[in-house]
């Protein structure tokens, strides 16, 4: 069965989408960044979990093996750092991307957040 690698599973959207794959009898990796403390994953819900920084690339492939669809989720928007941004958001998306390509991943899904762009509608819908 192809693996679904998902980054950014701990998040809202994350965990709403592991339930759903997993209802779906998708086979489910969720990539979590090395943290002192334990994330918060959906209980009861069986999936595999790989241990990686995004800017990590050996642990990427490792990552990445066997995977043939990515969603990528994973933000720095709530770490509230210019630094955070650009390491997470723009370095870590490319290196998910070259490990994905180098993978041959087939199939890779990015979801942004709203006012990533100033010109995008987060002051019509802020309002």
């Amino acid at each position: 069965m192809p693996m679904i690698l998902i980054t950014g599973g701990t998040g809202f959207i994350g965990k709403a989408l592991i339930r759903h794959l997993v209802e779906l009898d998708q086979a489910v990796r969720i990539l979590i960044r090395p943290a002192p403390h334990s994330p918060q994953l959906p209980i009861g819900v069986p999936m595999d979990v790989a241990l990686s920084g995004l800017t990590d690339a050996r642990g990427l492939r490792a990552a990445m093996v066997g995977v043939d669809t990515v969603f990528h989720l994973a933000t720095g928007e709530w770490r509230g750092t210019r630094a955070s941004l650009m390491d997470i958001d723009i370095q870590g998306t490319r290196a998910v991307v070259e490990a994905a390509q180098d993978a041959g991943v087939r199939r890779f899904f990015y979801v942004s957040h709203l006012g990533a762009d100033r010109a995008s509608a987060y002051p019509v819908l802020k309002a």
